[in-house]
């Protein structure tokens, strides 16, 4: 995998989630979830291929992107932030929840009161994974919430694949590959064959060399200036100020988040 001419060290790969099920009403789907609440996620591989972070970008900031065909969000993302985006995946509902499928689900950690029968670790299924991660709670604090929860999937998928032994094989990441992103080639989107490198990057780098952070709720906030400033210069997320401001939890890594 490599980096582009210009905008730094490091390769960054935006990840779009999109609606692919025509009809219904704008924003819905059959499984329950809130289809505008998609994850919207920027990858960062260090120079090195020591680290990766992982930034949300909440579909509710104020960003042009949030709102546009994902050609044009690549564009949008690199002029607000001054990142280069090098590759872009663009992930519909259907493929999504066969990815998780074709993982046997995945499994999180559910919060709640200590003597609720819900608490604790709960195997998902791809319908659930997709009502897991776009849920929504009120404002800013419900933005965080689904935010946090999103970093924790990531963190679960990770262990899951490690644990299945995915990553150990090509042949296997490939296969989940082309489940994930099909047929996809030029105009910059991420291919198979790129998915690959990059999961042999996370399979060395493993969760204690994961980040998980957030962009906070406008591309252009203080928040975000000092997590795509970091992006830029191929520097940890990990440490960055406490006062994240709202709908941005603070970065940690990927260990941080497994089950306890």
């Amino acid at each position: 995998m490599r980096a582009g001419p210009h905008g730094g060290p490091g390769t960054n790969i935006l990840l779009i989630g999109t609606d692919g099920r025509g009809g219904g009403a704008p924003g819905t789907h059959r499984t329950g979830c809130d289809c505008a609440a998609m994850p919207l996620l920027l990858l960062h591989v260090s120079e090195d291929h020591d680290r990766v972070a992982a930034v949300a970008l909440p579909p509710g900031s104020r960003s042009p992107a949030a709102r546009r065909p994902a050609a044009r969000g690549v564009e949008d993302l690199a002029r607000v932030t001054h990142v280069r985006v090098d590759r872009y995946a663009q992930l519909d509902v259907p493929r999504f929840t066969a990815a998780v499928d074709a993982l046997h689900g995945v499994e999180v950690c559910t919060a709640g009161p200590p003597r609720d029968p819900a608490r604790g670790r709960r195997l998902l299924n791809g319908a659930e994974a997709l009502r897991y991660v776009s849920a929504r709670g009120p404002a800013a604090a419900g933005e965080a919430d689904r935010v946090r929860r999103q970093q924790r999937f990531l963190a679960a998928v990770l262990h899951r694949l490690g644990t299945e032994g995915v990553l150990d094989s090509p042949v296997r990441v490939a296969r989940l590959g082309r489940v994930l992103l099909g047929a996809a080639r030029g105009d910059g989107r991420l291919t198979v064959p790129e998915l690959v490198t990059l999961a042999g990057v996370v399979r060395r780098v493993g969760t204690g060399g994961t980040e998980f952070a957030s962009a906070g709720v406008r591309w252009d906030g203080p928040r975000a200036a000092t997590v795509f400033g970091r992006l830029r210069t191929d520097r940890p997320l990990t440490g960055t100020a406490p006062n994240t401001g709202p709908g941005a939890p603070p970065p940690l890594r990927g260990t941080a988040l497994d089950c306890p």
